[in-house]
């Protein structure tokens, strides 16, 4: 009897201890949690699904800036604090839920709430789910950790990345990553969205004749009165140096998209002032329609740049919206443009020459090279259709060196005679640094007499750089070179080029000599051009002369040089030296 009792107190002993045990390591257990609650930075949370009871350690308390007496964070106030965009319909606000499981149970979220002082706090809520035996979710616990500083430098980084640091608008990156999803989150049910791509005229020219500081305020002002037409269905993006998008939800109608476009061009009728100067600027703008001309962004911003190139060659300061017209000649463009490649590896280019004709002596005076290509894939192709795809893909100026050697070569061949052979320059050839050593050198190669070889210019040669082109044309005149400016007349500041420009030759252009017999403003205009020149000492040559009542015309007006098909087509080589042996009496009968 005595040993059962000493067996029952033994036991007794020994589950004390060992109730004493558990007692100790539970408080040690409770210490050790209360430790790490207190001094984590994190806040730690709690939520019983069965009991629908929530707890929140005192740490979210100091990172809100509430007390406990003001505000219950272990309730379902706390979802009050959601902000209204990160906020959803489900019982926890979107604040629990699994948007991002990173495994099995585990899951994480950002989502912001409210400080005591009114501002917005980035978390980071990471959880995990526990489950019953039948799967279903009865508890959640985890942690809150302030991600506010890195949200920030984000923003600041996306800031960097996705904005232009002049104009504060969006940049083509986020033009071509999130624009167009953006709108569709924003405005869902529009079917139609017109995406209008915009391009300062002549923005160069002005940034270069003035100063970039005007440029920089003119671009904040073409900013500034392109917000007057946003609105919360519009987003606008400098994509470019002088290029902006516009991208606008229009509904379920286009109707007013042509509208839209008008006043984009309107919006710069009056003029922009700058120090005290004023300056008119234009622009020039392509629309193209989500999805009818395109499904993706990509698409979009290529066909409305093809419209806007569209307008700005129909004389810029208009719109255009793009066709599938469009969409063909730039493949005609790209497939030129690769067998133009071709054509001079192939060496399928070669020139004709033209001869211009001294009324005077009867004789001619010189020549005129012209570009010809035949193409084995086109045939015989147009200067009109296959130098704008030159200067558009840079070819030109491996096109135009190998002209010039040629143009060169045949000048030194008749140079014992005492001719003068011109070619065209592109302005794409004038604007390269090192274009002047290049016909300096081909000229001293050839050993050239002054006054063989011109070179001839239009006015767009000159838009860019005027100051920089004169004084290169400036040298190479002074070198021993020619400098016809041609197409004379065609241009809005010809006169002014006459004045400053170091020019030998004036060649009136063809369109004033088609009805010059019939047409007394053109017989008027040719004859104010001849005096003009002759009182400032430089010769003319008329083009286009077609016919023996124009060439009579001309001859009685005292016009001393004429170049055209009645005296003759444009030649090769040799036949252009044959016709230095003709006789060109027919011309007076």
């Amino acid at each position: 009897m005595d040993s059962d009792f000493t067996q029952i107190e033994q036991a007794l002993r020994e589950s004390h201890v060992a109730l004493r045990q558990s007692r100790e390591e539970t408080r040690q257990m409770v210490e050790r949690y209360l430790l790490l609650a207190d001094a984590a930075q994190d806040a730690l949370w709690d939520w019983d699904l069965v009991e629908y009871k929530f707890f929140v350690s005192d740490r979210l308390y100091e990172m809100l800036g509430y007390s406990k007496d003001e505000y219950d964070l272990c309730s379902a106030d706390l979802l009050k604090l959601i902000h209204p965009d990160d906020r959803d319909s489900g019982t926890d606000g979107g604040m629990f839920h699994e948007s991002c499981p990173q495994s099995e149970g585990a899951f994480c979220n950002e989502q912001r709430l409210m400080m005591r002082s009114g501002e917005y706090k980035w978390f980071l809520i990471r959880g995990k789910n526990v489950y019953d035996s039948e799967g279903k979710i009865i508890r959640r616990a985890g942690s809150l950790t302030d991600i506010t500083e890195r949200k920030l430098y984000e923003e600041e980084i996306r800031q960097l990345a996705y904005f232009d640091s002049l104009t504060g608008l969006p940049n083509r990156t986020y033009v071509m990553h999130e624009m167009l999803d953006n709108a569709r989150r924003r405005v869902p049910d529009s079917k139609y969205r017109a995406l209008i791509f915009i391009d300062v005229d002549n923005f160069k020219y002005i940034n270069d004749h003035h100063s970039h500081a005007v440029g920089d305020s003119l671009l904040l002002e073409v900013t500034r009165r392109l917000k007057l037409l946003t609105g919360p269905d519009t987003w606008l993006a400098r994509t470019g140096g002088d290029e902006f998008v516009l991208l606008q939800s229009t509904g379920n109608s286009l109707e007013f998209v042509d509208g839209l476009a008008e006043s984009i061009v309107q919006l710069f009728a009056e003029p922009f002032t700058f120090a005290g100067n004023s300056f008119y600027i234009t622009v020039s703008a392509g629309i193209a329609v989500y999805p009818q001309d395109g499904d993706n962004i990509e698409l979009l911003m290529k066909h409305a740049e093809l419209a806007m190139y569209q307008a700005k060659e129909a004389g810029k300061n208009a719109f255009s919206f793009f066709n599938n017209d469009m969409a063909s000649q730039m493949r005609e463009k790209v497939n030129m443009d690769k067998h133009l490649r071709d054509a001079i590896r192939n060496h399928e280019f070669h020139l004709h020459y033209q001869p211009q004709f001294d009324v005077t002596t009867g004789a001619i005076k010189g020549f005129e090279a012209l570009l010809r290509w035949n193409s084995p894939v086109y045939g015989q192709v147009s200067p009109v259709k296959f130098i704008p795809v030159a200067e558009e893909s840079g070819l030109i100026i491996e096109i135009g060196q190998w002209v010039l050697n040629e143009v060169f070569a045949f000048a030194a061949s008749i140079s014992h005679l005492g001719l003068c052979v011109s070619c065209n320059i592109s302005a794409m050839q004038l604007q390269q640094s090192y274009f002047v050593e290049e016909v300096t050198a081909l000229f001293d190669h050839y050993q050239l007499k002054r006054g063989s070889v011109a070179l001839e210019i239009t006015e767009s040669c000159l838009l860019d750089s005027f100051e920089q082109s004169s004084q290169k044309l400036a040298y190479l005149q002074n070198y021993g070179l020619l400098i016809y400016l041609d197409d004379f007349g065609t241009g809005y500041s010809s006169l002014t080029y006459l004045k400053k420009l170091p020019i030998n030759v004036v060649k009136i252009d063809k369109s004033f000599i088609d009805e010059i017999v019939e047409n007394v403003t053109d017989r008027r205009i040719v004859q104010a051009i001849v005096s003009l020149a002759r009182e400032i000492g430089l010769d003319v040559v008329v083009e286009g002369v077609e016919t023996k009542p124009q060439y009579h015309y001309l001859s009685e007006s005292s016009c001393q040089y004429v170049q055209g098909y009645l005296i003759s087509r444009p030649v090769p080589e040799q036949q252009a030296l044959q016709l230095l042996d003709q006789s060109f009496d027919y011309l007076n009968n």
